[in-house]
């Protein structure tokens, strides 16, 4: 997505987006791009990975008797 659409989906500014998407992009979650004078944003497979995976149930440790209500 554009940065100005993220923004207008959030009600925020796009420099702000532009801000955040810096850092994200810094920590490997996004990629940016420049396409037509517009900032591209896109989620890479790292954020994927971390943020939309779906948890492994088998490596959670639940006490027994704390899952008891």
């Amino acid at each position: 997505m554009f940065a100005g659409e993220i923004a207008e989906e959030l009600d925020v500014s796009p420099q702000l987006v532009g801000t955040r998407g810096k850092r994200l992009a810094e920590q490997e979650l996004i990629t940016r791009r420049s396409v037509k004078n517009k900032r591209q944003l896109e989620v890479t497979d790292r954020a994927k990975d971390i943020y939309f995976s779906e948890p492994d149930a088998s490596s959670l440790q639940v006490d027994e008797e704390s899952a008891e209500w």
